[in-house]
């Protein structure tokens, strides 16, 4: 058997072992912190931010009573908590006496669902961090109805640290310069369709929209750093699109706009 047939068996094996709920992929595999980091940034998008009871309810149902496993959870060298895929860590869901202020662990523990530090090099499952962008054009509805018949609902966004995850998974190819996310006004107001508590918002400056006009009842997230592809504005298949396709730069001023649910964009899944 080649080397290349090998690692693409250890791949296989190593999905087998994975469990997929929303935005979260458990992986049932022992790893260290990094390794664990690796793979979650090659195969989905980071490692997973814990930063609420809600979610850990979610990862307690996807992975029932395991006892422990990674998180994104990490410390850097200026000795603050950080999130694998970008922004500080404000409020960490820590057990009891931890941090213990051993500086050999800098890393985020899940144990019986509350957070530990720990040594990096200990082997642990964990959990990934899944945004899945869709080179497609589609108004809002076809966006809602292929994410729920192909993969799991359009995206919600519950923290700054996940606005930066999904910013992440758009900079890798071309994108429109909106991108449509699961944000939808209703009569009660704006909230997400998989029924997320609209706990964070990140509106551009006008803030949020009390009573958008009858079109602008679609919540779009606007690509920080966009600038028009130089290439041509090409689609799937090579076909001529619609609107124009453009790069990003990595950057932390993406924000949420009310937009024409009618428009033609590329979405967000997961």
């Amino acid at each position: 058997m080649t080397a290349t047939v090998q690692v693409r068996v250890s791949i296989l094996l190593l999905q087998a072992w994975c469990t997929t709920l929303g935005k979260y992929v458990y992986v049932n595999e022992r790893m260290t912190w990094d390794d664990a980091q690796s793979y979650c940034r090659e195969f989905h998008t980071d490692l997973a931010p814990v930063v609420n009871r809600e979610e850990i309810r979610k990862l307690r149902e996807i992975s029932g009573d395991v006892f422990s496993f990674w998180t994104g959870l990490v410390r850097n060298d200026g000795d603050e908590w950080m999130w694998s895929g970008g922004g500080a860590a404000w409020e960490i869901l820590w057990g009891t006496g931890q941090p213990n202020g051993l500086q050999i662990e800098d890393a985020g523990l899940m144990i019986n669902y509350w957070i530990h530090d720990a040594k990096r090099d200990a082997q642990n499952p964990f959990f990934c961090f899944d945004a899945i962008v869709v080179r497609e054009e589609a108004c809002w509805e076809e966006a809602l109805g292929h994410c729920r018949e192909r993969h799991s609902d359009l995206a919600s966004v519950t923290s700054h640290t996940e606005m930066l995850l999904i910013q992440k998974q758009l900079e890798k190819n071309l994108s429109t310069e909106h991108v449509w996310l699961g944000l939808r006004f209703f009569p009660g107001g704006w909230r997400w369709v998989d029924k997320e508590r609209l706990t964070y918002e990140a509106w551009n400056e006008h803030g949020r929209p009390s009573c958008p006009a009858a079109r602008q009842k679609c919540g779009s997230f606007k690509v920080t750093g966009w600038r028009p592809s130089e290439g041509g504005i090409l689609g799937t298949n090579n076909t001529l699109v619609g609107v124009s396709l453009g790069e990003s730069d990595l950057g932390e001023g993406s924000v949420w706009e009310a937009h024409d649910c009618e428009q033609k964009l590329y979405f967000v899944c997961y």
